[in-house]
């Protein structure tokens, strides 16, 4: 006869578990009956009865005047078991998605400097979407010297987004300046300073965004870290002042 841990560890507490034994074991049983053969309290083999029945592992069948009950077929258990490893599938994936956001208000909370790290073209993303999610004021952006062909398509959704999530974005870019950049940089709240390769190279592009700082390389491995501090961002804040504000002329 099957064990009452095992219908525990498939999801079933230790009162649905005695009472599904037993109907297995039986056939059908009144509730009465169930109560004695396991010895739980009327109320209890009540309740666990309607859970059971709302879980479609057994069903109530009127019999003269009295309700029997008796089990469905077993492939319903595996039935639960399946939708229980979806449903924690959905919530590990959820929980991933969120753990940006979750370290970051955690770190901002308990005054933590902590580094939540990322790897790969998705991984860089989740970096873009916290951006996002936070809702900076301003993003101050030290733009990397390379670019990562993949993101591409996902940039051209990107900026349109940041446009109502972000009041301002200034960039410091070794990139040179185009009338078409300008006018696109107008029309998404942004201002750049272009600064020549040669007297201002980042390999790693920096973004500056409420009391965090994002590192992303694009050279060879995509992979980014988040730092959350209040002071590391104040910092670079200063340091990227200071860069904005001077006079950088190639000889």
């Amino acid at each position: 006869m099957i064990k009452e841990t095992l219908l525990e560890q498939s999801g079933l507490n230790h009162s649905e578990a005695k009472i599904y034994r037993r109907l297995l074991e039986y056939g059908e049983l009144s509730p009465p009956k169930l109560s004695e053969l396991t010895l739980l309290t009327r109320q209890n083999t009540y309740a666990a009865l309607k859970t059971l029945v709302d879980k479609q592992l057994i069903e109530g069948v009127a019999n003269r005047k009295n309700l029997i009950y008796r089990p469905l077929h077993p492939n319903k258990l595996k039935e639960l078991i399946d939708k229980q490893i979806e449903d924690k599938a959905s919530i590990q994936k959820a929980v991933q998605a969120s753990l940006p956001e979750l370290a970051s208000q955690y770190f901002l909370s308990s005054n933590k400097p902590g580094i939540t790290y990322f790897e790969g073209l998705e991984g860089i993303k989740k970096i873009f979407e916290d951006i996002l999610k936070s809702k900076p004021a301003e993003v101050q952006i030290f733009r990397s010297v390379f670019d990562e062909i993949r993101l591409e398509n996902y940039f051209t959704v990107y900026v349109e987004r940041q446009k109502s999530a972000i009041k301002m974005t200034r960039i410091i870019s070794p990139k040179p300046v185009t009338p078409e950049l300008l006018q696109e940089d107008k029309r998404l709240n942004r201002i750049r300073k272009y600064i020549p390769e040669e007297l201002f190279k980042i390999n790693t592009q920096i973004e500056i965004y409420n009391d965090n700082v994002a590192f992303m390389t694009y050279e060879k491995r995509l992979r980014g870290f988040v730092i959350s501090s209040k002071d590391v961002a104040a910092s670079l804040k200063t340091v990227f002042e200071l860069v904005w504000q001077a006079d950088f002329k190639s000889e």
